[in-house]
């Protein structure tokens, strides 16, 4: 198995070499011929290679050391990915805690949505109402419902074609003059296999519809992209040719039966 050799500090002042094997430490003391042996590249994920959240919670443990195999990037509670490096453990707690796709936070808002407390907010119920305008808008079935399983990895069935269509759905969002609508971790579909993810772009008080694409995924997703980020600003630019325009909905009649079907959905309660 491959070794690593770490440079940690438990106090943030004193220093010292260790040596990890398959996730392991298997020398605290390490001389420098040992650590000569070592081939592989020294990585520093921070000034002490220690996991910063079993640092806080006054905890460190072996499985606090960080190296390859066990860092991962922090993520912050609106469920996105930080620039801070954690311990795998930390990383998967968490993963349940704040990413609306872990399976805690899926039972959870599975039992609010039997009971019909659902927040107008939160990403499952934006994820729900979306599934529910691709059925309507363009006459699917909702697998999730027909199979009374909000865990069904694929979200529609066209029984028409048989063909499965995944649903995305984000508000318009402002950052340092740029405005547009950024749909992120689309490598966790990747293992997956449909035809197409319908991404949906909303204005940012949720209430329009403002874009519809219809992007292909096995030839522009699947083991390509991480993210689409869609630029509203574009329409400012018409010399500007960008990839995913041959994929946006151009008929207006079209956006206008989604938002009318939106509106009925939205405006339901």
């Amino acid at each position: 198995m491959t070794k690593y050799k770490v440079y940690i500090s438990i106090d943030e002042k004193e220093y010292f070499w260790v040596i990890v094997e398959n996730g392991k430490v298997i020398n605290r003391n390490a001389t420098r011929e040992e650590l000569e042996k070592i081939t592989t590249k020294v990585r520093y994920y921070n000034k002490t290679n220690i996991c910063p959240t079993c640092r806080k919670e006054n905890n460190i443990t072996d499985n606090s050391i960080l190296y390859p195999k066990n860092t991962c990037h922090r993520i912050d509670k609106n469920g996105k990915d930080t620039e801070e490096w954690v311990c795998c453990n930390h990383r998967r707690r968490d993963h349940q805690r704040y990413n609306p796709n872990s399976q805690h936070n899926i039972i959870r808002s599975l039992a609010n949505y039997r009971t019909g407390n659902q927040d107008p907010n939160h990403e499952s119920t934006k994820a729900d109402r979306s599934q529910e305008l691709a059925c309507k808008l363009y006459g699917w079935e909702d697998l999730n419902k027909k199979n009374d399983n909000n865990e069904v990895p694929i979200d529609c069935y066209d029984p028409n074609t048989g063909l499965l269509h995944q649903i995305k759905i984000e508000s318009l969002e402002y950052d340092k003059g740029w405005f547009g609508w950024r749909f992120s971790h689309l490598e966790e579909e990747w293992h997956k296999n449909y035809e197409d993810i319908t991404f949906f772009c909303m204005s940012e008080d949720g209430k329009i519809i403002e874009e519809i694409y219809k992007i292909p995924f096995k030839n522009e997703i699947k083991g390509k992209r991480k993210s689409v980020t869609i630029s509203k600003s574009r329409l400012r630019n018409s010399k500007t040719l960008y990839w995913y325009e041959k994929y946006r909905e151009k008929d207006e009649d079209e956006l206008k039966k989604a938002n009318k079907i939106w509106q009925e959905i939205i405006n339901r309660d």
